[in-house]
């Protein structure tokens, strides 16, 4: 079981590093150095669908009613030297194809764009094979888009949270002071501007997250700010040791998409559903009536683990034997529920 707690923590983090590099290079394409700034004008989409083939790059940039910019997220690829002859990459990189077209759905006159830029956003650790891959298989993606370029990504060292990008093959479409030069040098945006340009509220790629990090999520960022100051009252003059708050899963859907760009409809019925019944599995939320849940919420979740990583609180109660909450519960009010759930 401790190695499946280390498995969700380093994926956990693999999604964190996904998602601030890719908020890094919207901020970075968004941020006006000359009026210190950021240009409203620019619009940004996860996921928004596209046609022809209804395809759905993973972010979309708008610069202007005839500029664009196309990135497509890979931060890893499956090992492709299984010993047979097998190309596990070809349909990733035939997906990224489809996306060097001229494609309809820009916020323009007539959909469309007439410039358009293409990069692969990748980690550090799997750049170099990438690149090798592109050259060895002859790959083109000029069909439509004016620079293909690839970037890698990677935390950077130092006091303050920041992400290291740099682009690594290929062309970029110089804006600004977005420029080839810089760009193959390598340019560093601290997580501190992503609260100036108002990305830092962003919290999901346009692909699902770990079930641990979305219990994290919801726990700080939903549940935490549903309580009234009567009910935090209540709890600091000594009397129920627990918030019980009723929530269903489509208002959780609702709000989730308040953690999301444009163009992303939020997390799926279905994931939220798993991410309950977790909750119920390690005894941090009940069932309610008419398929509603009650979370039973409070500020610490384990002894002496208020304020720690959530991360790691709820993988060790998901996945570590032993691991309890071990606070007290409000049984009383447990078991009326209980016994009106018997009665119906």
């Amino acid at each position: 079981m401790a190695d499946q707690v280390k498995n969700t923590l380093e994926d956990i983090d693999n999604y964190e590093q996904s998602l601030n590099a890719t908020l890094a290079v919207i901020h970075l394409y968004r941020y006006d150095r000359s009026s210190s700034s950021i240009d409203s004008s620019i619009k940004k989409w996860f996921g928004k669908e596209m046609n022809p083939g209804e395809v759905t790059p993973d972010v979309l940039i708008q610069l202007s009613e005839k500029r664009g910019v196309i990135i497509e997220l890979k931060r890893s690829f499956p090992r492709n030297s299984d010993g047979t002859d097998r190309d596990l990459w070809e349909e990733d990189f035939k997906q990224l194809k489809s996306y060097d077209a001229d494609l309809t759905g820009w916020e323009t006159p007539n959909g469309k764009i007439s410039e358009q830029d293409l990069i692969l956003l990748t980690s550090q650790k799997v750049c170099i094979e990438v690149i090798d891959y592109i050259t060895n298989k002859k790959l083109n993606f000029a069909d439509f888009s004016k620079s293909f370029s690839v970037w890698q990504f990677n935390p950077a060292p130092g006091i303050k949270q920041a992400v290291f990008l740099q682009k690594m093959y290929g062309e970029i479409t110089d804006y600004k002071e977005i420029r080839n030069e810089d760009l193959r040098r390598g340019v560093t945006i601290a997580l501190d501007y992503l609260f100036v340009s108002g990305l830092s509220k962003v919290k999901f790629l346009d692909y699902e997250p770990n079930i641990v990090y979305l219990m994290s999520l919801m726990w700080d960022f939903i549940f935490s700010r549903m309580p009234t100051d009567d009910d935090w009252r209540r709890i600091n003059d000594g009397g129920k040791q627990i918030i019980e708050i009723p929530i269903t899963v489509e208002q959780i859907k609702e709000i989730s998409r308040n953690f999301t760009l444009e163009g992303h409809s939020g997390l799926s019925n279905e994931l939220i559903r798993t991410a309950m019944e977790k909750f119920i599995e390690i005894k941090l939320a009940k069932r309610g009536k008419n398929g509603a849940y009650v979370i039973k919420y409070r500020k610490k979740i384990k002894d002496n683990q208020g304020d720690e990583n959530k991360h790691k609180v709820f993988a060790e109660l998901l996945f570590k034997d032993g691991i309890q909450t071990n606070l007290p519960d409000d049984k009383e009010n447990d078991e009326e529920n209980s016994e009106e759930d018997d009665e119906e």
